[in-house]
């Protein structure tokens, strides 16, 4: 509990922490006190955010460049080639082509979220909280004994923390995916192509399910991760 205290960035462990053991009586009377485990906390994160401002401070370019880009001759051999075309039979109905369609789809959406930076931002930041958490539902606090790390503590501390995390990352993802393609401008590509719409929005459905199994199996890989370190052999 004490290290969640001072690494929680919103400062509602160290809160916790001086509160827990007030009466009703106190906690509608007496003031938080700045110390201890909130003063640290409170002190490391505005250092942390001022450190952050300076870094983007010196990394944004105020000015815009007025650099010209350097124009590429090509040759142009259209001429010289030849080409033969062949007319291929398209066939944009039946069973295979809608299940197809739905693979590339499910591919190109997979693909680019998981190798883009808010997804494994979002990764680390879900772990982070996660593991503030499980080691303040290990700890217990300080006039009260350490938890045994059984499977069930685990959890029950992921059902208590990652739902709320979820339905954030579906609003993101959702929105994300459906608005992708004219944000890239590939949306008169996409229209122009021969496909179901309901292959569409099949693939992204299943690109949402796969993206919650993910972070829950990141989750469920912490919580093991906790077990082993506690060194509690029994693992559910």
């Amino acid at each position: 509990m004490s290290l969640s205290a001072k690494l929680d960035p919103f400062g509602m462990a160290a809160f916790f922490e001086q509160t827990k053991h007030w009466t009703a009586l106190k906690r509608n009377t007496t003031v938080l006190q700045l110390s201890g485990n909130l003063l640290i906390n409170r002190i490391t994160i505005v250092l942390l955010a001022l450190a952050f401002l300076f870094i983007a401070y010196k990394l944004f370019y105020f000015k815009i460049s007025n650099k010209q880009k350097k124009r590429v001759l090509v040759s142009d051999d259209v001429k010289e080639r030849k080409y033969v075309f062949v007319k291929t039979e398209t066939k944009p109905n039946g069973t295979s082509y809608l299940i197809a369609t739905i693979v590339s789809f499910l591919k190109i959406d997979l693909k680019s979220t998981i190798k883009s930076i808010p997804f494994v931002l979002l990764i680390l930041s879900s772990l982070f909280i996660l593991g503030m958490e499980m080691y303040g539902a290990i700890e217990g606090g300080v006039r009260l004994p350490q938890y045994f790390v059984t499977t069930a503590l685990m959890i029950n501390t992921i059902l208590a923390t990652i739902p709320f995390i979820l339905v954030l990352t579906m609003i993101f993802y959702g929105s994300e995916l459906v608005w992708k393609s004219k944000s890239v401008n590939f949306l008169s590509i996409e229209n122009s192509t021969p496909f179901s719409n309901s292959a569409l929005y099949i693939s992204k459905f299943i690109t949402l399910f796969l993206i919650s199994l993910i972070l829950i199996f990141f989750c469920i890989t912490l919580g093991v991760v906790f077990q082993v370190m506690y060194n509690y052999p029994i693992i559910d």
